[in-house]
């Protein structure tokens, strides 16, 4: 097939989409805007995000609340692993909690670095409850040759 005859059919093909919404990229932009400074160990400036989210009753624009999507994208690497560890038949690796644990520690005094590590605990023991009350979705190992 000649370049022409590419450009001629690449005309013609059409890949219907759904354009983003204000919402979904709200949704995304604040998930973020907690999962970077989680990741790079910036507990005090995702506690201003968080805490000035809070105190603004900053939303999305479907009402979502901001500070929830942060506190979500700051714990979302934890609870994933947890969940996929679940998944695969496995206990969550207790190391993974324990390092947010250290957060609230390192923080006493500060109510967002306690909300994604309570929050964080709630997901992963939603998760669990989740797969031993569906024990369908468990992925038995492969017993291989």
């Amino acid at each position: 097939m000649t370049e022409r005859e590419i450009d001629t059919l690449a005309k013609r093909v059409i890949l219907p989409s759904l354009p983003v919404s204000d919402e979904e990229m709200a949704r995304a932009t604040h998930q973020d805007e907690g999962q970077r400074p989680a990741r790079q160990d910036r507990w005090p400036e995702l506690s201003r995000r968080i805490r000035h989210a809070d105190t603004t009753r900053l939303t999305t624009p479907g009402g979502e609340t901001a500070s929830l999507l942060m506190a979500f994208g700051a714990r979302s690497d934890v609870v994933s692993a947890a969940e996929d560890a679940l998944h695969d038949g496995a206990e969550p690796d207790p190391e993974a909690m324990a390092a947010l644990e250290e957060v609230s520690d390192d923080y006493p005094d500060d109510y967002p670095c306690a909300l994604v590590v309570a929050l964080a605990h709630l997901d992963i023991a939603w998760a669990s409850a989740q797969h031993r009350l569906c024990p369908h979705t468990r992925q038995e190992p492969d017993p291989g040759p």
